[in-house]
């Protein structure tokens, strides 16, 4: 555990996986709201890089969306935290321990593409094994949604896919069938305009992430002349516009998070429009 030690690093870590910065420290450059592997403004914050996406930085109850790039042979001790929060690995090799005690026999190994969700109040400890880069959404579930009572992990050969028109969908948390309650869902769909139903394609507050494959997304009117396609590679964090949805330019898997609509006075906004 060298370098991690005394108070003021544990609060370091616990702001690092929360999400807690002020907005003001991590605002971005206007633009649209898609944040593509080239994008993202790094920024270091003790053993770790730190670089928003989406939400309300400045209320820790808030939700939100951060990537944090992890230095190889970062450990990160047992703490908790008093949100929801998921993780998604989208490139390198972490390992998470779940419990108040260091335990590396009890450690999972988490490849790219893998999910794991921590309740509140859930100790967990870290270590990345290489260079690893994830993104970590704070949920924010309304008092009567369902609640994940233990952790959830799944590696990408873990995921139980179904089919869902000409491609396939996969519910990692939540019930996405309860508009109010945070929910992840997994598509994969191949080359061609994706078959997906009106609820499926949009939701006001989720964000979308390509996992592999591409997207090309235009950015004009659909049907519009002027309209330019954008690649959206692995990587890519976006919101896609209302009723609207990137075509998949080879076989895609994009994962969709919606972090809930629970009490309290929060600003689901874009630091990238």
């Amino acid at each position: 555990m060298g370098g991690w030690n005394g108070s003021l690093q544990m609060n370091r870590v616990l702001l690092l996986l929360l999400g807690c910065l002020p907005a003001a420290a991590l605002a971005a450059s206007p633009g649209t709201p898609t944040l593509t592997p080239a994008d993202r403004k790094w920024q270091p914050f003790g053993l770790a890089d730190r670089a928003a996406v989406l939400g309300d930085l400045a209320e820790p109850v808030c939700p939100s969306v951060t990537l944090l790039r992890l230095r190889p042979e970062t450990r990160l001790p047992p703490h908790s935290v008093p949100v929801d929060r998921t993780y998604l690995v989208l490139s390198g090799t972490i390992h998470v321990g779940f419990g108040k005690k260091w335990d590396d026999a009890g450690m999972k190994t988490l490849p790219p593409g893998s999910f794991w969700l921590v309740p509140a109040n859930t100790s967990t400890f870290e270590w990345s094994e290489d260079e690893v880069v994830c993104q970590v959404t704070v949920a924010r579930p309304a008092k009567d949604c369902p609640r994940h009572e233990e952790p959830v992990s799944l590696t990408p050969d873990q995921v139980a896919w179904r089919p869902l028109g000409t491609g396939e969908r996969a519910v990692l948390a939540g019930d996405p069938d309860q508009p109010a309650c945070p929910s992840v869902v997994r598509y994969r769909f191949p080359a061609g305009e994706p078959s997906l139903a009106p609820a499926d394609a949009t939701g006001r507050g989720s964000h979308w992430t390509v996992l592999s494959g591409a997207l090309l997304r235009e950015t004009g009117a659909p049907g519009d002349a002027a309209a330019v396609s954008r690649d959206l590679p692995p990587g890519t964090v976006f919101v896609p516009p209302e009723g609207q949805f990137p075509k998949a330019g080879t076989e895609t898997v994009v994962q969709r998070e919606f972090p809930g609509t629970g009490p309290g006075i929060c600003v689901w906004r874009s630091l990238h429009r």
